[in-house]
């Protein structure tokens, strides 16, 4: 029921108190690349919440190419100079996908291996490397292979998760 002055003042007050007893405060903001620049703008004014000695709170931002491209962007340069991390997350290439999968299963207990080859390429080929959609069509994967008392997924599984997502235009743009 506060109005965003109150919150901002409410926040101001308290990275200002947090500063006295040395305690600090880390913004960290996940898929970044998500945000308006009109919320980037906003993220900048909450850096003026500071002494002249040092920063009452950093900031973090995680996202794809998009962020870094964002970032660029002249209305956001100021923001660009006061955040103090940005990290660019790239496509991870076909080899490196499979291990990331493989990881990823091992983490969760699985000792047999669950995909195969083939399935593995569709999936390097319809994600194009990007961490979160091949958790996406892992995830649902797994879910089908249960579905079907499977406990090896192929091709087909994957080529019907990618159908189901609608990811099949990725592979057009592939090929």
């Amino acid at each position: 029921g506060e109005s965003k002055i109150e919150l901002l003042l409410n926040l101001k007050n308290m990275l200002l108190t947090s500063q006295k007893t040395d305690e600090k405060f880390v913004l960290i903001i996940d898929e970044a690349q998500n945000l308006s620049v009109d919320v980037l703008e906003h993220l900048r004014l909450l850096t003026n919440f500071e002494d002249s000695e040092k920063k009452a709170l950093q900031i973090i931002l995680a996202g794809d190419q998009q962020l870094e491209e964002r970032l660029q962007l002249t209305k956001l340069e100021q923001l660009k100079k006061r955040v103090d991390f940005h990290c660019c997350l790239i496509p991870m290439e076909d080899h490196e996908t499979q291990s990331y999968v493989e990881r990823r299963l091992a983490v969760a207990g699985v000792t047999q291996p669950v995909f195969t080859s083939q399935a593995m390429k569709k999936i390097f080929v319809h994600s194009q490397g990007v961490p979160r959609i091949i958790n996406l069509i892992c995830d649902n994967a797994l879910l089908c292979g249960f579905g079907h008392e499977k406990r090896k997924i192929g091709h087909a599984i994957i080529q019907q998760v990618v159908q189901d997502l609608h990811l099949d235009d990725m592979e057009q743009i592939e090929t």
